[in-house]
C-alpha cells in the first residue's frame, strides 16, 4: 500500500480496478496520531465498530461508548 497517490500512477498493480476504492479514499486519509496511547486509541474504535456490526450496541450508543472509552484513556 503506498503512502502517497503520486507514486501510483506510474505502478503498474495500481491501475488494476480493483485498487480503484482504496486509491478513490487518498484525499480523506488521515495518518494515525503519534501518541503512545494509540494502540489503546485504536482498539477502543475496533471494539465501536464490532458492537455495531453485532448489534450490541446502535451506531449512537456505540459512538458514546467510544467518546467515553477514548476521553478515559487519553486522561480526560
Amino acid at each position: 500500500m503506498p503512502t502517497r497517490i503520486d507514486v501510483c500512477s506510474d505502478v503498474p498493480q495500481f491501475q488494476d480496478p480493483k485498487w480503484k476504492v482504496i486509491l478513490d479514499t487518498f484525499p480523506y486519509a488521515k495518518v494515525r496520531p503519534p501518541i503512545p496511547e494509540w494502540p489503546e486509541v485504536s482498539h477502543a474504535i475496533q471494539s465501536m465498530v464490532q458492537r455495531v456490526l453485532t448489534g450490541e450496541m446502535t451506531s449512537e450508543e456505540a459512538i458514546e461508548w467510544a467518546d467515553n472509552e477514548v476521553n478515559a484513556i487519553l486522561g480526560k
